[in-house]
């Protein structure tokens, strides 16, 4: 009952528009017959929940008189919120097929047909309805809003930034790191194709763009890594955590693959030790935790580990309590087996969160796939 409320009480603001029109109209008699019976049968199958019916209806009302087609977006929009997309698109295509509507109202019409076809996920249709509104000058600023979105959606970065620079000149809003991020995502497609210049200056472009991108950062040191640059990815990865010790999880791996790769054991563990005081980071403190274990041993691992995770208490850190505990025993213990087992099944399988909407995953997304935010999903 409160859903068919909602979609009536816009369509009686709309009857109220109507009954004015009606009104003040110097249509004939038997043309407001017509237009009255029309109205009142679609209103009838509203109020029935025959909803195709009252589509037919009020179909057959704008053939009658163009004049109703305000009526026909007000209903277009509503069975879009409802989630009946086919009867949205439906009303909106028979709206474009009148050759009375003028040119601001077939325009409507394409945009509303080209935000059904969105919610519809047929992306392609959609584009093209976008692309030719691009051409009008009342709705280009829109239609490229929603290409942009299309264009993200459909992973083509390009036009995406094709885009943004037009919206840039139209829409205060800061646009740097939307922007940054394509460049990252066409830096990646260069590398797959194995294009290192390329990829090299779509990498360069993003930081100009955005200093403080610190994807950028990561993406320059694994392309060095991967090139046999050790000392220079070592140099990268070190300069985006300054930039953002957030991500400091991300590079631990690349960074202590670097250390091992120039032979710089020494420099590791210390690398380690200095963070593992630095920061709280638990990825960290129990890469550390391995090394005083292989050098002091299971007691001194112990210790340091019960003072780290004390100060930041999780799941994972008791798993890497309970292992070193065990090798403290000359007898692996069945009860700390046992919490082990029940530990482990409880470990944090998601560690980012969106700060924007808060959705949660188990790896790093650049774009929240919730709210499509970009660099906004931080380790949880």
């Amino acid at each position: 009952m409160l859903e068919l409320l909602a979609l009536l009480l816009p369509v009686a603001a709309a009857s109220g528009w109507f009954a004015a029109y009606r009104h003040f109209s110097k249509t004939d008699s038997s043309q407001n017959y017509r237009i009255d019976q029309a109205y009142f049968q679609g209103m009838n199958h509203l109020l029935n929940e025959q909803h195709d019916k009252a589509i037919d209806s009020f179909i057959k009302l704008l053939e009658v008189d163009s004049a109703t087609v305000e009526i026909h977006f007000t209903l277009g929009k509503l069975y879009r919120r409802q989630g009946e997309v086919d009867r949205s698109i439906r009303i909106h295509q028979n709206l474009i097929a009148r050759p009375s509507l003028n040119k601001a109202q077939r325009a409507r019409a394409l945009f509303e047909l080209g935000m059904d076809y969105v919610k519809a996920g047929l992306l392609d249709r959609a584009e093209n309805l976008f692309e030719e509104l691009s051409e009008e000058a009342v709705f280009k600023q829109s239609a490229q809003e929603q290409l942009l979105v299309i264009y993200q959606d459909e992973k083509e970065w390009q036009k995406a930034i094709g885009c943004v620079e037009y919206l840039k000149k139209n829409k205060k809003q800061d646009w740097k790191v939307p922007l940054s991020h394509f460049y990252c995502e066409l830096a990646l497609e260069s590398f797959s194709k194995n294009n290192i210049e390329r990829a090299s200056v779509c990498l360069n472009k993003a930081l100009s763009i955005d200093s403080d991108c610190i994807r950028a950062d990561l993406l320059l040191a694994d392309f060095e890594f991967k090139s046999g640059e050790y000392q220079a990815a070592l140099k990268s990865y070190q300069k985006a955590i300054e930039k953002d010790s957030s991500y400091l999880s991300e590079t631990l791996d690349p960074v202590m693959n670097c250390f091992e790769k120039l032979g710089l054991i020494d420099e590791q563990i210390r690398y380690l030790q200095e963070n593992s005081l630095k920061y709280t980071e638990e990825r960290v403190a129990f890469r550390y935790g391995k090394v005083i274990f292989r050098q002091d041993g299971a007691k001194r691992a112990f210790e340091f580990l019960m003072e780290k995770i004390s100060q930041k208490p999780s799941v994972n850190g008791l798993i890497e309590l309970l292992e070193v505990e065990d090798r403290l025993q000359s007898n692996i213990s069945n009860n700390t087996s046992a919490i082990c087992r029940i530990a482990e099944e409880l470990r944090q399988d998601r560690n980012y969160r969106c700060c924007e909407c808060g959705f949660q995953a188990k790896e790093l997304h650049w774009q929240c796939p919730a709210c499509k935010r970009w660099a906004k999903m931080k380790q949880a």
